[in-house]
């Protein structure tokens, strides 16, 4: 894989990209299989489905391939999943390269040898599916990929003729009502999709410019690469889509079935570890140079979507003798990389007791991230129950009562060898209640976490 370019100067309005892509077919080719080819696999598998746009739109087709080529080696669970009307000659062999599948209604592209045997050549992806056994129209085909995939993620839609337009309008604006949902939208659907799709491509096309577009561009003149980027500024997340199986399901009935469902919790892949640190360690740097956190949030549309997620998060540095010092939410707020971005810096400077770094030290303070799975409400009758419901070493805990809260980290209980009911006793002072009182207000929580 080339090396990534390096991070561009503070101020300079140019994103800090994970990598660029080509501008030439063949250079955008080679680049799409250098890095699946480092992209493994996991056995997590959430589903990416790209509804491609029409058969004379090849150029946003090859734009969405090199788009998804950029996320996956960051975002290994996400799989690729093409649907659509994909087959022209250009854009059906770069958009399969990126892609784990193909349904499409004309079966020309599945039956294509070369396709097929450039499909082979690349580690961990299956062959194309039977474009035959795929039928026509969005929802048919959306209900075709949820019975073969059954975890699939909607991702992306985009519409082919004017039929489906307000169909693809409903499920836009419901997938952008759901937290967490994402959802890439190609600006052929936003035409076709009436006032509401208009508005739609206004606001993507706003939060694209804002987190790095070319300057002086206007959404009728991005080119074939920037449409790429333009159709994934504003991403949201679903993790489950109940759309009714078979033909039966077609036209409205199955679009309004969509229904989210919380994400899963999961460990994020080595490279999204190291980007955090990377980002992370800017925010220190900066610190040490008295100024804001890294502006992450400039941008956050080229991360990886692992890292534009709600999570938990906190970041950990040496503190005063064999003291460390956190800096954190439980509940947070911001994509966890703006989290990050902005606990790292308050880390080092918060403690009055702790000098902030020299710009020397901010580069080789050492650094522990922590990021946090939903916290589980626990039933809190008494100090006993919560102690019988967590496990040691494992979980972590949350205790609250009004306006005071107090975390313990899982890792505590090894390093100070609590038992169950010394952690929820010593949790508990935190919050202002003696040793051996309890209220009935007290709300308690546990949570799991990965360190790195």
């Amino acid at each position: 894989m080339s090396e990534q370019p390096p991070s561009a100067a503070e101020g300079s309005g140019q994103p800090d990209v994970i990598d660029r892509m080509p501008d030439d077919p063949d250079g955008l080719r080679s680049w799409i299989a250098d890095h699946l080819a480092v992209a493994g696999s996991d056995p997590v598998g959430a589903y990416a489905i790209w509804v491609p746009p029409p058969l004379d739109h090849a150029s946003a087709a090859v734009a969405a391939a090199g788009y998804a080529a950029v996320a996956r080696p960051f975002d290994p669970v996400m799989r690729v999943v093409v649907v659509g009307r994909a087959a022209s000659a250009t854009a059906a062999p770069l958009t399969l390269l990126a892609a784990d599948a193909l349904v499409s209604p004309l079966g020309a592209v599945a039956a294509d040898g070369e396709v097929a045997a450039w499909l082979d050549g690349l580690p961990g992806l299956g062959g194309p599916m039977d474009g035959a056994a795929a039928v026509p129209g969005l929802a048919a085909q959306l209900a075709f990929v949820r019975r073969c995939f059954p975890d699939a993620v909607v991702a992306a839609v985009a519409v082919g003729d004017q039929a489906e337009a307000a169909q693809v309008a409903g499920l836009l604006e419901r997938v952008a009502g759901t937290p967490g949902a994402l959802a890439v939208v190609n600006g052929d659907a936003c035409s076709h999709a009436g006032e509401g799709g208009a508005r739609l491509q206004s606001e993507l096309f706003a939060d694209w410019m804002e987190s790095g577009g070319h300057a002086g561009a206007q959404p009728e003149q991005a080119g074939p690469l920037r449409t790429g980027f333009f159709a994934a500024a504003k991403p949201w997340r679903v993790t489950r889509a109940s759309i009714g199986a078979g033909p039966a399901a077609s036209g409205a009935r199955g679009l309004a079935s969509l229904v989210a469902e919380p994400v899963a919790y999961a460990e994020l892949a080595p490279g999204l570890r190291a980007r955090l640190h990377r980002i992370a360690r800017a925010s220190v740097e900066n610190a040490a140079r008295y100024q804001p956190p890294q502006m992450i949030d400039r941008v956050l549309g080229f991360e990886a979507w692992s890292l534009q997620a709600i999570r938990p998060v906190f970041v950990m540095a040496p503190g005063h003798g064999h003291q460390r010092r956190e800096s954190g939410t439980w509940q947070p707020s911001r994509p966890l990389a703006v989290e990050v971005a902005h606990h790292a810096n308050r880390v080092v400077i918060a403690d009055p007791i702790v000098p902030r770094p020299s710009q020397e030290d901010a580069r080789t303070l050492a650094l522990r991230i922590a990021v946090l799975s939903v916290p589980e409400r626990l039933t809190a009758a008494s100090e006993t129950e919560v102690a019988q419901q967590l496990n040691p070493e494992v979980d972590g805990l949350v205790l609250r009562r009004g306006n005071r809260q107090a975390v313990l980290m899982p890792d505590v209980w090894a390093d100070q060898r609590y038992t169950p009911s010394k952690a929820v006793s010593v949790t508990k002072q935190r919050i202002g209640l003696r040793s051996e009182a309890w209220a009935d207000d007290i709300e308690a929580y546990r949570f799991v976490a990965e360190f790195f």
